[in-house]
């Protein structure tokens, strides 16, 4: 059960699953001290760093800005700069942020957030109640933003209001109990600056990067080049241990992991397994995996014509086999699809009937025929993917498996830009997509499943597409239960309809890995999830 369902969170760091509580400590063999009373801000000991100074350089991919509200960035870039009221460690972990304790549960649908007090932002400016009311405000109004913010709809449906109790105290209420309220504000509601939004508008997050965290932004080139450097006034006292943090857009994996072997790079996130042949056995480079951190799957546009009757959808998912792709691309490091939850997710549920998702060629073929389509009629499909190499891989493959049944499929491989702005605009067929979730239900129900979801791109439940309200009522009944053991026994009476709408083509559950030198880097280790890597506490041995 996720501990966070408790209300006895102050002052404590409150483990997700079955993490033991200093597993993470033991693993950067740290001593801290963590239960600092309420009412003094949380800090750590000078001794954190064993050695300071500096600069990481990583690989990675190409992000066209740093507006944390409109985020499409992962949290470990995001967290260079900016803070949330609360912290999530690498290893699923909650713990203070920018409030000097968890918060106080007022009721199941209030929280008090006692403020660090002397927090200043990268321009000078004082970090407080109103601070925070601002950047919740600018999250649910949507206003302002860099680009469109993923995460607007699922503070609306919840948040009812945030008050503003004093200069360090704020409450926030909700329409109704979140579960996942405490992963929703660790890693969705990152605070800016209001100064500096204030002044750039749209133009924040690329002209400017302004927010409380342990680096600040030194240079940022945006689709190109972002350089960091250490806050010298950052609240946790100690921390961060480097000078700085350079992150260079590279596109081609191999060229991220050529440099890394060469010396030029420290770190690589990102990069596929059909590549890892060119590090593995290299001295002092280190490769560790996230198991099934990643749920790939076909979006399928449920308001196209062709794709509206439910048994053409039924028709694409039995002519897939995810677990060739695992095979084939993956080479064997992703794991099958079981249920609608990962196998690591504390509210997993086997689905029973497996063959409901699985190959079954005659089967589909059989439902294009009762569906008019023939070999005088083939049924016709766009993919969109993305160019990275991973994503071509599995595209040549679903082409085929598609073409054993007499689907054509038209295969374009665009920039990922193209791709976001072909679903948001809902101008595609299908789209090959990769979805990170969390230790929540949302993330894998409401957030697919509800017609009020910003992240629900096949239309699903939403004018024009495919319709289920009794799987929408029922995904939102179970993602507000406080018990997680019942929520999770609620959602899973609604897999089968979800397998037998297909408006997703569930494929596969694909590992993440990391590669770094272990030399040059220390007390670093991969996060559970993919994307989340935290620097603070990692020096660099020149």
């Amino acid at each position: 059960m996720i501990a966070v369902r408790s209300a006895r969170h102050a002052g404590a760091w409150c483990p997700i699953g079955a993490s033991a509580r200093w597993k993470w400590l033991a693993a950067l063999g740290l001593v801290l001290v963590f239960l600092a009373p309420a009412t003094a801000p949380f800090a750590l000991a000078d001794s954190t760093c064993p050695k300071r100074g500096g600069t990481i350089s990583h690989g990675d991919m190409a992000w066209s800005h740093l507006d944390p509200t409109a985020k499409r960035t992962p949290d470990g870039i995001i967290k260079y700069v900016y803070d949330s009221l609360i912290d999530i460690t690498p290893d699923l972990k909650y713990r203070p942020g920018l409030a000097v304790s968890l918060p106080k549960k007022v009721s199941d649908r209030s929280y008090e957030f006692e403020l660090r007090r002397g927090v200043k932002f990268h321009d000078g400016t004082d970090f407080n109640a109103d601070a925070v009311k601002f950047a919740m405000d600018r999250l649910v109004s949507g206003k302002d933003l860099t680009a469109p913010s993923p995460y607007t709809g699922v503070w609306r449906e919840w948040l009812d209001k945030l008050v503003v109790q004093g200069p360090y105290k704020v409450r926030i209420d909700l329409k109704k109990p979140w579960p996942d309220f405490y992963w929703n504000v660790a890693s969705t509601f990152f605070i800016p600056s209001p100064t500096a939004a204030k002044k750039l508008g749209k133009d924040f997050g690329t002209r400017g990067i302004v927010g409380t965290g342990p680096f600040m932004m030194k240079k940022f080139r945006p689709k190109k080049r972002l350089e960091v450097v250490r806050n010298p006034n950052y609240y946790r006292k100690g921390e961060p241990c480097l000078d700085g943090v350079t992150s260079i857009a590279i596109p081609s994996g191999s060229v991220r992991l050529l440099s890394l072997k060469r010396g030029e790079l420290t770190n690589v996130f990102t990069f596929p397994e059909s590549q890892l042949p060119l590090i593995e056995g290299t001295p002092d480079i280190k490769i560790t995996e996230g198991k099934a951190s990643t749920l790939t799957v076909l979006v399928v546009n449920t308001s196209r014509k062709h794709l509206s009757d439910r048994r053409v959808r039924q028709a694409l998912q039995y002519a897939v086999d995810g677990q060739e792709i695992i095979a084939k691309v993956y080479r064997g490091r992703g794991e099958p699809i079981m249920g609608m939850l990962p196998p690591w997710h504390p509210g997993y549920r086997k689905f029973g009937d497996l063959s409901l998702i699985r190959q079954d060629r005659a089967k589909a073929r059989r439902l294009l025929k009762e569906a008019g389509y023939g070999a005088g009629n083939p049924l016709k499909v766009d993919l969109q993917t993305f160019s990275a190499p991973a994503h071509v891989e599995r595209s040549v493959v679903l082409q085929d498996q598609f073409k054993q049944v007499g689907i054509q499929t038209n295969v374009r491989n665009l920039a990922a830009g193209n791709v976001r702005d072909a679903m948001a605009r809902g101008k595609f067929d299908l789209v090959l997509f990769q979805i990170t979730g969390g230790p929540t239900l949302a993330a894998y129900s409401w957030d697919l499943l509800s017609g009020k979801s910003g992240k629900n791109f096949s239309r699903y439940n939403k004018p024009g597409g495919a319709q289920n309200k009794k799987v929408e009522r029922i995904a939102s009944e179970a993602v507000a239960m406080l018990d997680l053991n019942a929520a999770a026994d609620k959602l899973a009476t609604i897999q089968r309809m979800v397998f037998e709408d297909a408006p997703y083509i569930y494929l596969n559950w694909r590992n993440h890995r990391e590669a770094w030198n272990v030399k040059r880097v220390k007390n670093h280790s991969v996060s559970k999830l993919k994307n989340r890597q935290d620097w603070r506490l990692v020096w660099l041995d020149q």
